[in-house]
């Protein structure tokens, strides 16, 4: 799926934004306080990386109106996205060939987490009232010809039930309701005809199969748009929010950070980012400490030599300026992140802390997009970049180097 486009109403500073239109990267410009953020943070909603929460009126709805006009259906958020072919045939095979769908609209509303999902071009089965009559008046000769055929004391109830079933079928003015009954009755009919042992011809088997099938495409829509949304729903892509300059130290205290976490203290953003930096590096703080204490030092470095392979490759396909490696240093409880270029003419490691302000910037946009999305490889990413002219780095561009699928909002 992709992004074409979205609005957000009743959040925050912004009424109602009307329908905004992307292209494959946009940018909302506008003075400071002026809802570029909150315009994020709406769409964030639909899908955060930690799971959608239920939205606080309080906090989240407009402070100028009063909280009585915010229910749990009013809508927060809508979204536009484009199917691929392949989406596309995947909804045809579930909603039946006279649907079409190249586009799904994606919503909230505040006191739901489930997502409203709504599947233009999704079309109802018809049931024409005069191809039901001429499939009836085309049947009722044969099967009653079939039915005469049987004696008379087991043919009462298949020519009862066969009444039932024409009477069933008389009224389609209400599709749903005719399919319904239609189905009920066929069943009985049948039933009816296998207790006489009436063996249908296959002419005769073929119109009735059906009219069945026609009652059952009806009463088997309702599932089968639920079971379309739902897939849209797993369709839709991670959005990780990403403000100002984030802190993720290039020197970590692995010691005190096992101490801060044992003692039930709330981590910093520093070491949040280093729990971060451990998941896409492979590595765990609770085993290096055990290996530590157990003087385990050569296991240790090669758990963080192929912690610093893995995440080098990445960085070198992402960051195009120069091929750089990193390593990760450990001494005792302290590990040093160390950032160096094979290719200069000194190789010299230089401490994260102490690299570029738009290197640091990308690096912890990749650790923390990373692990957010599995690696980049959840069901599509998208990134929603709010930063100031005060705070925005030189390298912003290379920071989107992503596999999401769609379009990206800075």
């Amino acid at each position: 799926m992709k992004l074409i486009g979205f609005r957000v109403q009743n959040f925050r500073s912004i009424a109602d934004s009307g329908f905004i239109k992307l292209g494959d990267l946009t940018s909302l410009v506008g003075r400071n306080e002026s809802g570029k953020s909150n315009l994020l943070l709406a769409l964030h909603s639909l899908n955060p990386p930690d799971g959608r929460k239920v939205l606080s009126p309080i906090k989240d709805f407009p402070r100028d109106r009063r909280l009585d006009d915010c229910t749990d259906e009013t809508e927060v958020v809508s979204s536009s996205w484009e199917l691929t072919e392949t989406e596309t045939q995947t909804l045809t095979e579930l909603l039946g060939e006279a649907s079409h769908v190249t586009e799904v609209v994606v919503g909230r509303r505040y006191g739901k987490t489930n997502l409203w999902i709504s599947l233009p071009g999704a079309r109802a089965p018809v049931v024409a009232d005069k191809d039901v009559k001429a499939g009836f008046r085309k049947l009722d000769p044969v099967i009653t010809a079939e039915v005469d055929r049987v004696p008379e004391d087991k043919s009462g109830p298949s020519a009862t039930a066969w009444e039932e079933l024409k009477k069933a079928g008389e009224d389609v003015s209400n599709v749903k309701a005719w399919a319904a009954r239609v189905e009920a009755k066929a069943k009985t009919f049948r039933s009816a005809l296998g207790q006489a042992g009436v063996i249908l011809t296959d002419a005769a088997d073929e119109l009735l199969a059906g009219l069945e099938e026609k009652a059952a495409a009806v009463t088997g829509y309702d599932k089968a748009c639920q079971k379309a949304r739902d897939t849209v729903a797993g369709w839709l892509p991670l959005f990780v929010y990403v403000a100002d300059f984030p802190e993720l130290k290039g020197h970590q205290d692995i010691g005190r950070f096992m101490q801060r976490r044992s003692e039930g203290q709330p981590l910093t953003e520093a070491e949040e980012n280093f729990e971060k930096l451990a998941k896409v590096a492979d590595f765990s703080a609770e085993k290096l400490n055990a290996l530590w204490q157990a003087g385990d030092h050569e296991t240790r470095n090669q758990l963080l030599n192929r912690a610093g392979a893995l995440v080098s490759k990445e960085i070198r396909r992402l960051w195009k300026d120069r091929s750089l490696k990193v390593r990760f240093n450990i001494d005792g409880a302290h590990l040093d992140t160390l950032i160096s270029d094979p290719n200069s003419t000194y190789d010299v490691e230089v401490n994260l802390d102490d690299r570029s302000r738009g290197f640091r910037w990308f690096f912890w946009f990749y650790i923390s997009f990373a692990a957010d999305t599995d690696g980049g490889q959840a069901q599509g990413a998208s990134c929603l970049m709010s930063l100031g002219s005060t705070s925005m780095p030189s390298r912003k561009r290379t920071c989107c180097g992503t596999s999401a699928k769609t379009s990206r909002i800075r």
